[in-house]
């Protein structure tokens, strides 16, 4: 099953209108590479979106960033999407960052999380990591 098949035309919105923002910032291929996007550009849209990715788990969000670089690599297929985000999940709360982020929006309430790494410094083997295979753990979808 191929994601594209399962696409359909975005409906018209706020965002359509910020289509070029969006895709020159967000199509970096790293967390470094769109935090120095966001950073050198001092429009509203960059400025707002430097606000709220800053309150996010760097190792988080550069994995997520290399999960979809990988699956356009791959071809996007949803079994195989379904098989990273089970991975990930499965490592979040061992090596991610989740239960720093649980800890100070839940228990301390102080919003002050303390992640592994900062925006511009996590290491690719860190985000490697969380989407390596869980050999006998691996999600198995069988398809009908």
């Amino acid at each position: 099953v191929h994601i594209a098949n399962a696409a359909q035309p975005a409906p018209s919105s706020e965002l359509k209108a910020l289509q070029t923002q969006i895709d020159r910032h967000f199509s970096n291929e790293t967390l470094a590479g769109l935090i120095s996007s966001l950073t050198t550009s001092d429009d509203e849209f960059s400025q707002k979106s430097l606000k709220m990715v800053s309150r996010n788990a760097p190792l988080s969000m550069a994995s997520t960033i290399l999960l979809l670089r990988q699956l356009r690599e791959e071809g996007l297929d949803i079994l195989r999407a379904l098989q990273y985000e089970y991975r990930f999940t499965a490592r979040s709360m061992e090596i991610g960052d989740f239960l720093e982020g649980v800890r100070a929006a839940i228990i301390d309430k102080d919003r002050n999380p303390h992640w592994q790494y900062n925006l511009t410094e996590v290491p690719h083997k860190a985000s490697q990591s969380m989407l390596a295979t869980l050999g006998a753990l691996e999600l198995n979808v069988k398809e009908s």
